[in-house]
């Protein structure tokens, strides 16, 4: 799943499961709704990611999560696998 450009999730839930890549390029802001990566699924933002306080991103194990810029988070944010921040 690729989104090329700034990315808003206003409402609904983007879900990866098992093997699949969601790349977001460019910030991506989840005003209500949420990310969802499950299981072996990866994500990438290479810009800034922001959780309002009615958004939820939720990063299960085993995967990875990688934002390139900062996260904000005032919503919920919950993290079983890796979530690494800023540029390698």
């Amino acid at each position: 799943f690729y989104v090329s450009g700034p990315t808003v999730i206003g409402s609904g839930r983007i879900e990866g499961m098992d093997l699949s890549e969601l790349i977001f390029d460019g910030p991506l802001d989840i005003n209500d709704g949420g990310l969802y990566l499950n299981r072996d699924a990866t994500g990438l933002v290479t810009g800034d990611m922001y959780i309002s306080i009615d958004g939820v991103c939720w990063r299960y194990r085993p995967g990875v999560l990688t934002v390139e810029g900062t996260i904000r988070n005032d919503g919920e944010l919950n993290n079983d696998g890796e979530i690494i921040i800023g540029r390698p």
